[in-house]
């Protein structure tokens, strides 16, 4: 499986400003890969239909949802907001975004991941272009692409895979 992922800390911040960063995470994805440019609404029920999700920041605030993890199943605000979504497997890559957004706890941070199918997955360039897109959508402390199962000959040197807020990319 490969994994694109963007961490930050403690960031309060409203549901409108997480949908814009959402939005402009969304819309690069659409540019960088025609594979990444449709999502979908995840769903546990087998032959559910498909709910589009939208990449303008009003319609994405629906689908932006408080953090519940209290037994009563309150919102927690303090652990930010919750966005899951599929890709349909466009284009044969087939992947899954998560997104954590307006954490201030001290306890849980902030992440906006992208995992691949390990069978499927794009290419060193696309995950480089994705990488890059979630760091200027949600300006993270750190990102990284991590790899599993590809030879490490394929690592190109020209394309970085790690980001941290005080040296760049590498």
């Amino acid at each position: 499986m490969s994994v694109v992922g963007a961490y930050w800390g403690q960031r309060q911040e409203s549901q409108d400003d997480c949908a814009q960063r959402l939005s402009v995470f969304m819309s690069a994805l659409a540019v960088i890969s025609p594979a990444l440019s449709q999502w979908y609404s995840k769903t546990t029920r087998k032959n559910a239909p498909k709910i589009v999700m939208p990449r303008e920041p009003e319609q994405l605030l629906q689908y932006l949802k408080p953090n519940r993890r209290d037994t009563d199943q309150r919102p927690i605000m303090e652990l930010g907001l919750f966005f899951g979504a599929w890709n349909g497997a466009n284009e044969g890559v087939s992947a899954s975004m998560q997104i954590n957004c307006g954490g201030y706890s001290r306890v849980v941070g902030n992440a906006a991941v992208i995992s691949f199918d390990p069978r499927h997955s794009p290419t060193l360039e696309v995950l480089s272009s994705v990488l890059k897109a979630a760091v200027e959508a949600f300006d993270p402390d750190r990102a990284l692409v991590r790899l599993e199962g590809q030879p490490s000959t394929e690592r190109q040197p020209s394309v970085p895979l790690t980001y941290t807020r005080e040296a760049g990319f590498s």
